[in-house]
């Protein structure tokens, strides 16, 4: 540590914020506990998901929340009618922005989740059928991301766990979207309200396969009576966009006659002779004449300011991006009502577009960190739940794609002397790699690996900074092995 380095008492800034604060021992005491598991628990979890706030940033967020938002924080006990709220609504906690006030369970966990969702956030959705319905998700999902670390990371272990709490297809698109966009774009979703940051409308520009298999997992999660009727009631203002060229054709009929008309009246203000006999022929009809041709002279002029008002309003529903916009979603919605799919086979949809997303930006890896990245990435998207019982890695057509970029990958880093390339044989050498970096280890940087012949089998050890973790067998023909490393000493496997 350089000499007028500062180290920050995170601890001490909380204190002095809850000496503020009207809350009770237990709940201060569950803060501060709370922050310190945190900061504990950060740089191992930082390390393992690769895509996070540096610590600082993520505690000082969080104490300025709990001075911020934090007037007063009741604490739900079990079997009070407070908790039987809690229960009723399966929430950790309900919080208010604007009263600055949250109901809680009293534990770590349920103050993090109420730290999480009292923060303002929107997620900017311009115009999609779906809008309010998938804000939610994104909310939730945003909650379970910070939750995470308390879920998930204790002292120095990272234990991916089922939680029947947790809302699993919300949390997996979330994590989904921070792989494909980034934290920071996603951070900017939450705050801005600028067009450039609509993320339903990033998603379908630049992965627009992702985006159909979306809407469809949105719909299922969010499928009840109330919501097709909303949905049934969507539809029915969008059926005029049903059929685009028919639209576009009546819509161009009405600019044609408004411009006759606009061409008439243009006509009478140009020819008096004209003018004239027209003034005769309105005013005979009248029951109250017009005292001149001056007044009718003004009501032409009216009458044309009226029409061009029209032709503004039919330029702008003849906007083709908008007729295609909402003829996509008199498609999207009809169809998704006519659906038979299940939920569940949906979302496994929806996880073999985003490999094929992912694998998609791999291509573009040119560097050892943007591998190592990647690699770190993969290994946390495996352990994932996408339901109570199961994660990414349990379902055997995900497993296979995620395989076969993973061996592409570590292919290219051998090649490009990133990873230790153990034998000639492409094949062999990947899936050595690949079992090895199937693991645990805070730091995948300081694998090892031993290998042995056994029994006309390669037996394989790994260790984390020499310190045994696991062992697995490859089969594989004694002329087939081709190894490029010595056997029986411990190698490395990053370079």
């Amino acid at each position: 540590m350089g000499l007028f380095s500062k180290t920050i008492d995170y601890n001490l800034k909380l204190e002095e914020v809850l000496d503020k604060k009207r809350f009770s021992a237990n709940i201060k005491s569950l803060l501060l506990s709370m922050l310190y598991k945190i900061e504990t628990s950060y740089p191992d979890y930082a390390k393992v998901k690769h895509i996070s706030k540096t610590k600082e940033n993520f505690l000082l967020e969080i104490i300025d929340i709990v001075e911020e938002f934090f007037d007063t924080v009741k604490s739900a006990e079990p079997g009070s009618k407070e908790a039987n709220l809690l229960k009723k609504y399966k929430v950790l906690a309900i919080t208010n922005e604007n009263e600055r006030s949250v109901l809680t369970y009293p534990t770590e966990r349920a103050l993090l989740y109420s730290i999480a969702d009292i923060e303002p956030k929107y997620f900017y959705i311009e115009d999609f059928a779906f809008k309010s319905e998938f804000q939610q998700m994104l909310v939730e999902g945003y909650n379970l991301n910070i939750l995470e670390i308390i879920d998930d990371f204790s002292g120095w272990s990272w234990d991916p766990k089922s939680s029947s709490d947790k809302k699993y297809v919300s949390n997996i698109i979330f994590q989904n979207l921070l792989m494909l966009f980034g934290l920071d774009f996603l951070e900017n979703c939450r705050k801005s309200k600028n067009k450039d940051y609509d993320i339903v409308f990033q998603i379908k520009k630049r992965y627009n396969e992702y985006y159909k298999s979306l809407i469809e997992v949105i719909y299922l999660n969010n499928k009840s009576t109330k919501f097709d009727k909303k949905l049934e009631k969507k539809l029915e203002e969008l059926k005029p966009y049903s059929d685009s060229n028919k639209y576009i054709e009546k819509i161009e009929t009405k600019k044609s006659n408004i411009f006759k008309k606009l061409e008439r009246i243009d006509t009478l203000l140009k020819d008096e002779k004209m003018l004239i006999r027209s003034f005769k022929a309105k005013n005979s009809k009248l029951n109250k004449k017009m005292d001149n041709i001056d007044e009718y002279k003004e009501d032409l002029k009216k009458e044309k300011e009226n029409y061009i008002l029209q032709l503004d309003e039919l330029r702008e529903l003849s906007d083709l991006n908008k007729i295609r916009t909402y003829n996509e979603q008199y498609v999207e919605i009809t169809n998704l009502l006519n659906s038979e799919k299940k939920l569940e086979d949906s979302l496994i949809d929806l996880q073999k577009e985003f490999i094929q997303a992912l694998y998609k930006k791999s291509k573009k890896i040119v560097s050892r960190d943007e591998l190592v990245d990647l690699i770190y990435k993969i290994r946390y998207y495996r352990n994932i739940y996408i339901s109570k019982d199961n994660c990414i890695k349990d379902y055997i057509e995900l497993e296979k794609l995620l395989s076969k970029m993973l061996k592409e990958i570590i292919t290219f880093g051998s090649k490009n002397v990133f990873i230790r390339m153990v034998s000639l044989n492409i094949g062999l050498n990947a899936e050595i790699l690949e079992k090895c970096l199937d693991s645990k280890s805070m730091e995948i940087e300081n694998l090892s690996l031993k290998i042995s012949e056994k029994e006309n089998k390669l037996s394989i050890e790994v260790f984390e900074n020499k310190i045994f973790e696991k062992k697995f067998e490859v089969k594989s023909n004694l002329e087939d092995y081709e190894l490029t490393i010595k056997k029986n000493k411990n190698i490395r496997i990053f370079i």
